[in-house]
């Protein structure tokens, strides 16, 4: 489905839920799933439509960066494997 994750547009393959409160609610990202965009690819946990748990993002540049998440964000320990010397 298309997603927007923050100011990136892009594919989302994975667990939804729709939300309650009735009418056209979206579905949102919730359990395990690939969000696919031009900056980044995230594979993991999802919770309410949020990177929240473990994952590994890839970047563009091919930077990947695998832990712990919350609230969209690098949280906790994880290991950042850079592709090129800065």
């Amino acid at each position: 489905m298309d997603f927007t994750h923050g100011p990136y547009r892009g594919r989302y393959t994975g667990d939804a839920t729709v939300p309650s409160g009735g009418g056209a609610v979206p579905a949102v990202p919730e359990g395990n799933g690939t969000f696919v965009c031009d900056a980044y690819t995230y594979r993991g946990e999802w919770r309410s439509g949020v990177a929240a748990g473990s994952g590994a993002t890839t970047y563009a540049n091919g930077d990947v960066h695998t832990g712990g998440y919350a609230d969209s964000r690098r949280n906790g320990h994880g290991v950042m494997v850079r592709t090129t010397l800065q």
